[in-house]
């Protein structure tokens, strides 16, 4: 807090070999790191756990070597950037969040996404379950919609991401093509009244 009263943010360098934290590793040893498809290339993130009493936490950093330094900036800061990164931030959220579950076999029974930030886990796991059994999209969404809680605390028009579909198109067309759905009906996920071309959404896409 400042002298007069205004929040300001101080952004601490951490070193994880001073942290209770430690690298989240599979059967032989290696970090385990999950791809999440960008724009025409794969960022990779890197699993670190945090025991928070009897509760495992699982935390993603795309900090790691085989990322170009841009990608490696990803995770560094939040709420700071440009629309693209914070694009680019709920990718690794949402859908990097879900294949590293899936990665340690860990099969959520409920997924609870507060805030907008992680909302594309939805569309994850959605298709996840497609590629799983066989369902089209609708069939795949429902049992989704069924086991997913949302909550927020900020519920204001201010408070909510809008991305405009341009760069959804970007970074996401070609994977709502791997989900049977074309262009408008993907973007119209996001849209508070689907079919039309200017709306706010809850998890971010406007016109």
């Amino acid at each position: 807090m400042s002298p007069d009263g205004w929040q300001q943010e101080v952004y601490l360098d951490l070193d994880p070999a001073a942290l209770p934290m430690a690298h989240v590793v599979d059967g032989n040893g290696r970090p385990v790191e999950v791809a999440v498809p960008f724009d025409g290339r794969d960022v990779w993130a890197q699993a670190w756990r945090i025991d928070v009493g009897k509760t495992p936490l699982y935390v993603l950093t795309t900090n790691i070597e085989r990322n170009p330094p841009a990608d490696r900036e990803i995770t560094a800061r939040l709420y700071g950037g440009d629309n693209e990164m914070r694009i680019q931030q709920e990718m690794v959220l949402g859908i990097g969040g879900v294949r590293l579950l899936q990665a340690l076999g860990i099969e959520p029974a409920v997924c609870h996404m507060n805030e907008g930030h992680s909302a594309l886990l939805g569309i994850e796991r959605v298709r996840a379950a497609m590629e799983r059994f066989g369902a089209s999209f609708a069939e795949a969404r429902l049992p989704v919609t069924g086991a997913t809680v949302f909550t927020t605390h900020t519920a204001v028009a201010a408070g909510i991401d809008l991305f405009p579909p341009d760069l959804l198109r970007r970074y996401l067309g070609h994977y709502w093509a791997r989900l049977g759905l074309d262009d408008r009906a993907f973007l119209d996920l996001g849209r508070t009244r689907p079919g039309t071309t200017a709306s706010r959404s809850p998890w971010r896409c406007s016109d």
